[in-house]
């Protein structure tokens, strides 16, 4: 692991001196696949470029060019069944540029690409979720992310959704008012965590965050609640009262991230995951927002019923 590291400082450097800053913003696959002109699924056949990392038994190449084979069309019309992908100088000489070497013969990827810039010639997306590597084998469309990905191409949704059920006002000390309904479209089973994600998953997984609660005294606590199985094609309400009680006064939400398995294998140079972590999309940030307030009573009315009779006396 230290080595990797080492190395992956090492051709960073080597990239460009000085090296030129990157920031990006990841939307959701959703927003990226809507926004796409064409997606292709393809194999690398060449890159061509320059070779680099005389300490690494392979040689490493920082490309330029590469030639990639289509297989599949899922939005748009390809020109060619084979597309040059060219490697803008800059980005390759950025803190964005080492994502471009996992650009190896004989990967598999599923491409969101722009507009061509020249006949069958296209900008080569560096990062996901623009550029996502798929299984080498040929089940690759039975795996999760293809599965999510063609469902967004044919719906303009996502094909795994939450929707909530609950008053936007919540009260400290009381179990949370909220039923989320996770939608599952897709014919793979979905497994919900709630408050933290389970070690050693390799399915398909949904994470809901919920701030400002503690784990509810009423039933099983959320880190031992386990998974909940969402079966295929089908929709689950899930009482979250059962699991959290609100603990903290303020504003706060309910985020959801999504864990898409892809059947990659994982890289260990350059460092990249065998899965696409999509955000699920709402009311941004979050999901559902609420507001929680502490209660204070008087008697059986509540603190406003309290200020509205003293108002009348």
């Amino acid at each position: 692991m230290a080595r990797s590291a080492w190395l992956y400082g090492a051709l960073l450097a080597l990239a460009a001196s000085p090296a030129l800053p990157c920031s990006y913003e990841i939307p959701s696959l959703c927003e990226a696949v809507n926004g796409a002109t064409l997606i292709v699924v393809g194999t690398v056949e060449s890159v061509a470029g320059e070779a680099v990392s005389p300490w690494y038994p392979e040689p490493v190449v920082l490309p330029q060019t590469a030639t990639f084979a289509v297989e599949e069309v899922l939005k748009g019309t390809a020109p060619a069944d084979r597309l040059n992908l060219l490697f803008s100088e800059d980005i390759v000489g950025s803190s964005c540029g080492p994502p471009y070497l996992a650009y190896l013969p004989g990967s598999r990827f599923v491409l969101l690409l722009d507009e061509p810039v020249a006949l069958s010639t296209y900008q080569a997306p560096g990062i996901d979720p623009w550029r996502m590597r798929l299984a080498p084998t040929d089940d690759y469309t039975q795996t999760p992310l293809y599965l999510y990905l063609a469902g967004i191409v044919s719906d303009g949704v996502q094909p795994v959704r939450v929707a909530f059920e609950a008053p936007t006002a919540q009260r400290v000390g009381s179990p949370l008012m909220a039923r989320a309904t996770i939608t599952n479209d897709l014919s793979v089973p979905l497994q919900l965590w709630l408050g933290r994600p389970q070690h050693g998953h390799v399915g398909l997984g949904l994470l809901l965050v919920v701030e400002g609660v503690s784990p509810s005294s009423y039933e099983t606590p959320a880190d031992e609640i386990g998974v909940i199985q969402v079966a295929p094609r089908s929709a689950l309400t899930v009482d979250l009262g059962r699991v959290f009680t609100v603990a903290e006064p303020g504003p706060h939400g309910v985020r959801g991230y999504l864990w898409v398995p892809s059947g990659a294998p994982v890289l260990q140079y350059p460092p990249e995951g065998a899965a696409f972590y999509d955000i699920l999309q709402g009311m941004r940030p979050n999901l559902w927002s609420y507001q929680a307030q502490v209660a204070t009573q008087s008697r059986s009315g509540t603190w406003g019923s309290t200020k509205s009779a003293a108002r009348r006396r």
